[in-house]
């Protein structure tokens, strides 16, 4: 800004959602990026993902119905095409349903069921409004 005596300050303007504040909000946010990305970078206790995963992978008895349910192998080829399937960002705002993962996921008829059982109870997912959305 310019004053009348010819000297000028700088200061913070707010931005409008316009297309001429577009290179000073990609300056902000690669700003915002690079710093999340050197916070990330200086963690390096990975324990409480360790302890998870263990969880995760270890058989457990249905509540209720002491029905044993067997843990995630994320080395069996086919519940890894699960897992990649349920991770489609398609999926992210409405939801899936059974029939969209036998339809992108090829195996038998009962078996998306098992696996979205199997799911819910290790609690990687929840139903969604629908009882047949998750």
């Amino acid at each position: 800004m310019e004053h009348r005596y010819e000297h000028s300050t700088q200061e913070l303007a707010s931005l409008n959602m316009s297309i001429y504040d577009t290179v000073d909000l990609s300056e902000i946010m690669l700003g915002c990026y690079q710093r999340y990305l050197a916070f990330l970078a200086s963690l390096d206790d990975t324990s409480a993902g360790e302890r998870d995963w263990q969880r995760l992978c270890q058989p457990r008895v249905q509540v209720g119905s002491e029905q044993k349910i067997k843990g995630l192998n994320s080395f069996n080829r086919s519940e890894l095409r699960v897992h990649k399937v349920l991770q489609h960002g398609e999926f992210n705002i409405y939801g899936w349903r059974r029939a969209d993962l036998a339809a992108l996921v090829p195996m038998t008829q009962s078996a998306p069921s098992s696996q979205l059982a199997r799911l819910k109870s290790v609690g990687l997912i929840k139903n969604v409004c629908d009882p047949h959305l998750w």
